[in-house]
């Protein structure tokens, strides 16, 4: 697994760290990834339960299927795409019956390519995108439930 950083271009810029071991959570979606390299930069100030809520409207990020017309592949971003969605519930169930926060399309909804891709809430990282009905649904991961598991494994 390759993650291009230091740019937004899919194909071009920045430089390419190689993921070497990845963790995933027992009973959950997260998987986090240790790298080949140190990079230095910054990451997502994490959220806490307080920071989302239902009705709250929260910020989605990722390069997924820009169409629902054909297969996902075909349609992929090249940039990272953005959205406003509105949350509908924050007991859902993620993809892999982990804690979700669900929501509903406002002005885009995440599709397949957007996995792992950030949900925000009052600038901080609340969720990472599990599922999808490319059409108006969403569940992230609720990763303010897993803070301490993240802790333990990234140290952040």
């Amino acid at each position: 697994m390759a993650f291009r950083i230091g740019s937004t271009d899919r194909y071009a810029g920045g430089w390419v760290a190689n993921g070497t071991r990845t963790t995933t959570h027992p009973s959950a979606d997260p998987a986090i990834v240790q790298l080949d390299r140190a990079v230095d930069t910054g990451f997502s100030p994490p959220g806490s339960g307080g920071d989302v809520y239902n009705g709250r409207y929260v910020s989605v990020f990722g390069r997924g299927a820009t169409c629902t017309d054909q297969a996902e592949i075909n349609c992929r971003s090249r940039y990272p795409g953005y959205a406003r969605m509105r949350v509908t519930g924050t007991n859902g169930r993620d993809h892999r019956g982990g804690a979700a926060v669900e929501a509903t399309h406002h002005d885009g909804v995440a599709a397949g390519g957007d996995s792992g891709g950030p949900m925000f809430a009052r600038g901080k990282q609340v969720g990472a995108a599990s599922t999808s009905d490319r059409k108006s649904y969403v569940a992230y991961t609720n990763i303010t439930r897993y803070r301490s598991w993240i802790r333990g494994i990234a140290g952040v």
